[in-house]
């Protein structure tokens, strides 16, 4: 509600209104003294005030929720607040007069400042919060929306105004129902310059029935005057906001289902499609594919029962409410139409129950994976998902146009730190039509694409038949740009685990490329690959290249590992030992320096990439399309259904299928130098590379050794700046154990200690003697790619790690099945059978030690299958404490009558049937469990 400065109370009607509790006054008059009641005292102007904004709150709101924020001294007012539990944003504007005293010059620039001012303070109004604007805009414009609106001359700058409604999407409430719409009158003129706008779901309802109050009079004094306006705006709920449109075009759900399934219908879409090639651009290709989707598998309409009459029930239920004495048939009646009501509903229940029943046999039939899970996923209860919602300093949420500016800006810092390449010289390669659809067919059906391209799975059905076209353009191309289509991407930027998205980097950018770039660009990494794999034979760089994996930098780490435990574990001799003739070494043990690399990708120089390729290949076409693919490129930012364009000179697109290669590149380059520097046998033995992971591990057997790790660390370091890679410092760790008679001079040598944010204290291991040299966090376990590293028990403690990330996600799997109230038992225990993952799928084998695992016979906690039935296997708690016994751990109590799913046998049954006897009796609390005999399995070793 807006008025005008008062003195007194307002007519019965507007004090009666239960939420029109909250005022906004304007226009504090020279020379009278204006004082307001409140609840808690009294609000009072001066009499040298001349102007000025203020709004009143009702009491039942909370005070210790509100804010303010004064835009511009005594014209606009902003005030946050809560109510009914919905966030509320109110603005108070006052409009400078277009005075007669000042120039039009003068006017126009004090107006539009403040109308600069109000289209600020409203753009930053989040989607979903309230929003109500109420002041004296002073500007009548006979285009806003309502009918009911005077025809007076409009001010010059009226325009600015109704540009101001339509940007925002704003509605002038009292320009509906007023028969007298006027709000202004001075000297017999009438006219309507005051306005209480709201955004359009709020307009709705007794929203627009806003209109002035005529019956309450305001500065008698004066001829003429504002009227006040009443508007009755309702809070809006984010759960009442509409629902985001769908937009896609076709069902693209069933045509990932078709095209792995190779059905008649799709079939039938490749030869309509087979039937328009070849083509002269890949922009038609795309346009094509787009087409046939639509026509073959078109935009299903969602199927919708009809829904229950209850229009009787609910008459009955306020006929029986509004009499005093309601009739006993009357009230039997509506508890015949209540049950009638309640029967219906639980029939609907059991339809869709039963249909979903439906989708679950078919699942578990295919055995699909894929098919279990998104049936799982209707399963899963709704769980608040954590998406980018950025904030100003103030810490509010930005607005659109706000939003998108930082975004540019931060993608801008980071995708264009670096000077552009220059303009490409020579043609492109011509790339086999085959090789181009092989790899446009190895894009999955469900992978997501930018805007306004065909569907992935339309690409990958019909890739014979749009790769001659795009083969052939490609040959035609010269030294211009390539089109937009396969170098543009939509960059998408998702919440990083654990960190807040409230702003740019927090945020990981991911580039969304169309599939015909996503083939372009597998095709020359192919084309790359001969020579890439002969660059980088000699270097210790594990990802991405063909023969090498994860498993061959776990051994190189864990060999060391074990290595520098054995040496520790032999320093110290006993005294028998000791009698025989043995020394206690001076110094043996172990240093590991494990590095990660802060948006690896994202800031790699393409000038050095595209000057190291000559060494991958004598061909000039091929450089030249790697060149071709990454020259002016631009990322699309989306926010809130607006779109910017942000030009990159820097880093490598991770959606991009030659990414990895150019990074291996990279990073292959990188390590030559310091091969250059300490040598082949140096850095090949003690640096292990797996993606944008560097690790230093070296044994040490003298001081010496010390000062050599810390000089190959320092050289890593000072390379990767000299690169223009960032380390990231907060996972950048040390590992460090020594033992001999100088292992205690040593280790006080270079330890350090500091303090971190919360005061705690924290030790460091300092590269160097002296302070000068960098420190970093010395911790006693890290987390390598996948295995807890550390120089005791590792084995164990990965082990523990990886069998309590299996537990929690097949919890998770258990809760979204005990949610799920209308499904049977035994539907959840197929689900859970189909769900239940092999031991091996988490890779628990592959790092233990052989010699370890011939002594576990049971493992605990281990989820398994059966190989010929498929059935989840329970283990009993003689199992577990076996293992625990060979183990030579102490548990909780609790933890030994904890049943899981685990694979194995009693040792009573080992025993029983070791002697051919029969096995003993289970006791009461074995009756409920089976042991089963246990699937032996082969263990993979490594070399110690």
């Amino acid at each position: 509600m807006k008025v005008a400065p008062f003195t007194g109370e307002g007519p019965s009607h507007c004090r009666n209104q239960g939420e029109a509790g909250n005022f906004g006054l304007f226009e504090y008059f020279p020379g009278i003294q204006v004082i307001w009641g409140l609840s808690n005292g009294e609000a009072t102007a001066a009499p040298s005030k001349a102007d000025g904004v203020v709004v009143l709150l009702s009491p039942r709101i909370d005070s210790g929720q509100i804010r303010w924020r004064e835009h511009r001294v005594g014209r606009l007012l902003e005030v946050r607040f809560v109510h009914a539990g919905c966030p509320f944003v109110a603005l108070n504007a006052y409009q400078h007069v277009w005075s007669s005293a000042k120039t039009p010059q003068q006017n126009r620039k004090d107006r539009s400042s403040f109308l600069a001012s109000l289209n600020k303070a409203v753009r930053q109004v989040p989607s979903r919060t309230s929003l109500v604007v109420a002041g004296a805009t002073l500007s009548p414009s006979p285009r806003l929306v309502g009918p009911r609106t005077c025809g007076a001359a409009p001010r010059p700058d009226s325009e600015s105004l109704q540009e101001l409604v339509e940007t925002h999407k704003l509605v002038a409430l009292n320009t509906w129902h007023a028969a007298i719409p006027h709000t202004h009158t001075q000297q017999g003129s009438h006219s309507q310059i005051d306005f209480v706008f709201t955004k359009e779901p709020q307009a709705g309802g007794q929203a627009k029935r806003s209109a002035p109050l005529h019956d309450w009079h305001l500065g008698s004094w004066k001829v003429g005057g504002h009227s006040p306006v009443f508007a009755a705006v309702k809070p809006l709920g984010h759960w009442q906001l509409p629902l985001r449109k769908d937009v896609s075009t076709c069902d693209v759900k069933q045509l990932q289902a078709e095209v792995r399934e190779g059905s008649d219908r799709a079939k039938q879409m490749r030869d309509w499609v087979r039937a328009r090639m070849p083509v002269q651009h890949p922009d038609q290709c795309n346009q094509i594919l787009t087409a046939a989707a639509e026509l073959f598998f078109p935009r299903r309409v969602r199927s919708s029962q009809r829904p229950l009459d209850s229009r009787r029930m609910w008459q009955l239920a306020r006929e029986v409410k509004s009499s005093p004495n309601p009739d006993p048939a009357r009230l039997a009646e509506l508890e015949a139409s209540q049950e009638q009501h309640r029967q219906q509903v639980r029939q609907r229940q059991k339809e869709r129950a039963a249909k979903f029943l439906e989708g679950v046999d078919e699942a578990i039939a295919e055995g699909s994976s894929h098919v279990a899970y998104s049936t799982l996923k209707q399963l899963r209860p709704w769980q608040p998902q954590q998406r980018a919602q950025l904030k100003n300093r103030d810490g509010r949420l930005m607005g659109v146009a706000e939003e998108l500016e930082v975004l540019g800006e931060f993608a801008s810092s980071i995708f264009g730190a670096h000077a552009p390449l220059p303009d490409r010289t020579g043609s492109l390669p011509h790339l086999d039509p085959q090789l181009l659809a092989k790899h446009i067919r190895s894009i999955k059906p469900h992978k997501a694409v930018p805007k306004g391209s065909a569907p992935a799975a339309a690409w990958k059905l019909c890739a014979n038949e749009v790769s001659p076209s795009i083969s052939a353009f490609l040959a035609t191309v010269g030294e211009e740009r390539l089109p937009s289509g396969l170098l543009d991407a939509d960059l998408c930027l998702i919440p990083k685990p654990g960190k807040p998205a409230d702003k740019p980097s927090n945020l990981r950018p991911l580039g969304i490329l169309r599939p015909d770039a996503k083939g372009v660009a597998g095709a020359a990494r192919e084309l790359l690959s001969p020579g890439l794999q002969s660059y980088m034979r000699e270097v210790p760089q594990f990802a991405y290249l063909p023969g090498r994996g994860l498993s061959d930098a776990h051994a190189r780490l864990i060999r060391h590992l074990r290595e520098v435990r054995q040496l520790c574990g032999t320093a110290s001799p006993g005294r028998q030992e000791l009698r025989e003739g043995a020394l206690r070494p001076d110094l043996v043990g172990g240093l590991t320096f494990a590095l990660d690399l802060s948006q690896a990708c994202d800031t790699v120089s393409r000038q050095e990439i595209i000057a190291t390729l000559p060494a991958l290949t004598d061909d000039p076409a091929l450089v030249s399309l790697v060149h071709a693919l990454h020259h002016r490129s631009a990322y699309k930012l989306a926010a809130q259904g607006e779109v910017t364009e942000v030009e990159t000179t820097t880093g490598i697109k991770q959606g991009c299928k030659l990414a990895p290669s150019l990074f291996s590149l990279l990073t292959g380059k990188l390590i030559k130098e310091l091969i250059e520097v300490f040598g082949e046998d140096r850095v090949c033995a003690f640096l292990t590379g797996y993606a944008d992971d560097l690790t230093v591990h070296r044994t040490i057997r003298s001081v010496v050794d010390v000062e050599a790790c810390h000089a190959l660390i320092r050289a890593v370091v000072e390379s990767l700046k000299d690169h223009k890679l960032v380390c990231n410092q907060s996972k950048c760790f040390i590992l460090a154990k020594f033992a001999g008679r100088q292992a205690a001079s040593v280790t006080k040598q270079y330890t350090a200690w500091t303090r971190n944010e919360a005061g705690e204290r924290i030790k460091l291991w300092r590269i160097g003697k002296t302070k000068h040299f960098p420190a970093l966090r010395w911790v006693p376990t890290i987390k390598f790619l996948g295995i807890k590293a550390s120089y005791g028990p590792f084995e164990m403690q990965t082990l523990t790690f990886r069998i309590s990330e299996a537990k929690q996600k097949l919890h998770q799997v258990g809760l979204s099945l005990e949610s799920a109230k209308s499904l049977k038992a035994w539907y959840a225990f197929k689900i859970r059978s189909l769900l239940n993952k092999p031991a091996h799928l988490y890779d628990l084998y592959s790092i233990e030690d052989p010699e370890q695992l011939a002594n576990l016979r049971q493992f605990k906690h281990l989820p398994e299958t059966e190989a010929a039935e498929g059935t989840p296997v329970i283990s009993c708690q003689d199992c577990d404490r076996s293992f625990v016994s060979e183990q030579g751990l102490r548990l909780h109590r609790s933890v030994h009558y904890y049943c899981s799913l685990v694979i194995g046998k009693s040792a009573q049954q080992e025993k029983a049937a070791a002697s051919n006897q029969e096995p003993p009796a289970p006791s009461r609390r074995q009756e409920n469990t089976s042991c089963r005999p246990a699937v032996r399995q082969g263990f993979a070793s490594y070399p110690a």
